[in-house]
């Protein structure tokens, strides 16, 4: 990922475009991780609607993999706040209001 984030050489509008969005997406993210997971089925059909499939029906690797995955976002996010108090549910909803 870090490498496809570098920056590139010439000039043209189009390395330009694509390099202010390396350098966008590197200032809004400052902090970046990826990995990466075995697909969640083995059957292209099923792969295409996989929010109408149970958890269930994911491959056992997957779903090792993503609980991993929670587990680790959870160990790294913050609670939100706002002048020193934590944002609950009903606190952001009239945020968005």
């Amino acid at each position: 990922m870090e490498n496809s984030l570098e920056l590139q050489k010439g000039a043209s509008d189009t390395i330009e475009l694509k390099n202010r969005i390396r350098r966008l997406i590197k200032m809004f993210f400052p902090e970046r991780d990826c990995c990466a997971l075995v697909r969640p089925v083995e059957d292209e059909k099923i792969l295409r609607k996989l929010q109408e499939i149970d958890d269930e029906e994911f491959r056992p690797e997957f779903t090792h993999q993503m609980l991993n995955l929670r587990k680790k976002l959870f160990k790294k996010i913050k609670a939100k706040s706002l002048n020193s108090q934590y944002v609950n549910g009903e606190m952001l909803l009239e945020l968005a209001l």
